[in-house]
């Protein structure tokens, strides 16, 4: 197994059984290059919005003209 010691102070611990020289070496890469900091998850992130949302349901039967589609 491989131990990787990350400058922000993590260790990642990867096991190597049955992996080929070429899926070690890619595997070496892979971490070598990531920067060691946890995945975030995106689907909890609030949208800020720099204008103010308008309020209530638009309906095409209330205004003046009638809405063709």
């Amino acid at each position: 197994s491989l131990h990787f010691f990350i400058v922000n102070g993590r260790e990642k611990v990867v096991p190597l059984n049955g992996f080929e020289t070429t899926m070690i070496h890619q595997k070496v890469q892979l971490l070598l290059d990531s920067s060691g900091a946890k995945i975030k998850p995106l689907k909890n992130r609030t949208v800020e919005s720099s204008t103010e949302s308008p309020r209530g349901i638009w309906s095409g039967l209330h205004v003046e003209e009638t809405y063709k589609i």
